[in-house]
């Protein structure tokens, strides 16, 4: 795989703080664990994830290997993307 830009990160990245509505956005270590956002984030009143460890706290418990390859693909190559389904917006209980 091609590694991603850090110009082509940085676009993605503006790209996602302008987008409407507003994303839910969260700042990552290369760990995976969530962190506080950065004051240097313009944020324009995103709501910033809370209450969530990593990724894998957010999605239903199928989509966590989705999640775990999407981001060793991140550290791999700079940048990825997976769909998967966040709770509770795909079920309204846990299986």
């Amino acid at each position: 795989m091609e590694r991603v830009s850090r110009a082509d990160r940085a676009t993605v990245v503006a790209s996602m703080l302008m987008a409407e509505p507003l994303p839910q956005i969260t700042a990552i270590t290369h760990t995976g664990i969530f962190q506080p956002m950065p004051t240097t984030v313009p944020l324009r009143g995103h709501r910033v994830i809370a209450g969530a460890r990593s990724a894998l706290d957010l999605v239903v418990p199928d989509d966590r290997r989705l999640i775990i390859e999407a981001w060793g693909n991140t550290l791999a190559t700079g940048g990825s993307a997976a769909p998967m389904c966040t709770w509770p917006c795909c079920h309204t209980s846990w299986p």
